[in-house]
């Protein structure tokens, strides 16, 4: 989560025997509402305004017209606690202290930048666009980064055993966690998605390397309140290797790649079982619906449907456990694909998208955890009404290895539409 420390906040004191004069020209100079007055150990003694400035001879010292300051605040503090700071004095600043020092003085507007992007009320941290611009800005300056992709484990199983509010409280303490072991100056910390975080730093690979086994080392079965497991997580890191400086360097689509490899790279290294540290399921596995159609062009020839091909001739085909979407504008929406006895969380924040789009998007995100080898597109969502029924058809791209297919996947919803947007995006990427 963003702290002061990580605002670009102005940095400037006098001292008690520097002239009025001098104090307006810093207020004008910076357009500050009021100046710290420090002694030689740097502590705060007082303050001026523009009031007590009013009238009074250039020659003044501060001393003479400073007033009492306010109740200091930590440089630690959150954007959001600041913020509500603010509100609760009803001033329109405050003075922060760093290490018992003077470090600023922190203004309604200057927390006006950061309390525009999108956060997280759960966490308080931003979502996956401040990395994004955190990380093209770096990269187009020329400044190598390295991407920690953090996933937990097992979390849809926490959801399903001990219920959504436990849930947000695992969300929460490995929130906590990471957020104890970053660096405001070289890191930036996001909630990725559902159960997913991300970290973007401009330490080198070795330090990098050293902050992922930090946040390994003592994150080693978190206990959360009312869960009787632990909470563990996979951490990918990604970046940092080259030796040689970008030519024509495209930021986006270079976060997007050392986003994209990290994750695989948490993926890569998950437990392969569910042992000691896992959630055990409840319930019974669910197969897909018989009733599942896909429709795939062959050799050029017009298109054919073909059924789905069931659980029992396949065991290790993926399921659709839960779906969590709604119809606000900017809301989360998450999916849970069941891949023999693991669990995969996918997510997707709508931001413009329809809730089928952010459905297919997510299952196509949890699919590719599932199947690493897989890059999952989804070109399209639509739902028409088929008599009775609802069918879902899924325009999905693939790309595994060299090969590359644009497929088409259709599903009835005889039940549940959401679960079935998911089936028809699981049919699309199981063609072969």
């Amino acid at each position: 989560m963003y702290t002061l420390e990580s605002l670009p906040l102005i940095r400037v004191w006098l001292d008690a025997d520097q002239l009025a004069l001098t104090a307006r020209m810093v207020m004008d100079g910076y357009n500050l509402p009021a100046l710290g007055v420090v002694n030689s150990d740097r502590q705060l003694i007082g303050l001026v305004t523009h009031v007590e400035l009013v009238g009074v001879s250039r020659d003044t010292k501060l001393s003479e017209v400073m007033i009492a300051a306010p109740e200091s605040i930590s440089s630690r503090m959150t954007v959001r606690q600041v913020a509500g700071e603010l509100i609760r004095r009803d001033v329109d600043f405050i003075p922060v202290v760093k290490d018992n020092m003077f470090w600023s003085m922190v203004t309604s507007r200057s927390l006006l930048s950061k309390l525009r992007e999108s956060y997280d009320p759960m966490t308080e941290l931003p979502w996956s666009d401040a990395l994004r611009e955190w990380g093209i800005n770096q990269l187009e300056k020329g400044v190598e980064i390295v991407i920690l992709f953090v996933d937990l484990n097992n979390f849809g199983q926490f959801n399903k055993q001990f219920g959504h509010v436990v849930g947000d409280r695992v969300i929460q303490k490995v929130s906590a966690h990471l957020s104890s072991k970053i660096d405001s100056t070289s890191d930036v910390l996001v909630r990725y998605g559902g159960d997913e975080f991300a970290i973007g730093t401009s330490r080198d690979r070795d330090d990098a390397e050293e902050l992922m086994d930090s946040i390994l080392e003592d994150g080693h079965g978190l206990n959360v309140d009312g869960v009787d497991v632990p909470v563990t997580f996979s951490v990918g890191i990604y970046g940092g290797r080259r030796t040689k400086s970008r030519n024509n360097v495209h930021g986006a689509s270079n976060l997007d790649d050392l986003v994209n490899l990290a994750s695989r790279d948490c993926i890569a290294r998950k437990e392969v079982s569910t042992e000691a540290n896992s959630v055990k399921p409840e319930a019974e596995i669910e197969s897909i619906p018989t009733q599942a159609v896909i429709t795939v062009p062959i050799d050029g020839e017009p298109l054919v449907t073909v059924p789905a091909t069931d659980e029992s001739s396949s065991p290790q085909i993926p399921v659709v456990e839960t779906v969590q979407a709604d119809d606000e504008p900017n809301s989360l929406t998450y999916v849970v694909v069941r891949l023999g006895e693991k669990q995969f969380v996918g997510t997707s924040v709508k931001m413009g998208h329809t809730k089928a789009d952010s459905i297919a998007i997510a299952t196509g995100k949890a699919l590719e955890k599932a199947l690493p080898e897989v890059k999952v597109t989804i070109d399209s969502i639509t739902v028409e009404q088929a008599g009775s029924t609802e069918l879902v058809t899924a325009r999905v791209r693939t790309v595994k290895g060299n090969l590359e297919r644009d497929v088409t996947a259709q599903a009835e919803a005889n039940g549940d539409l959401e679960d079935t947007i998911g089936l028809a995006v699981i049919s699309a990427v199981l063609v072969e």
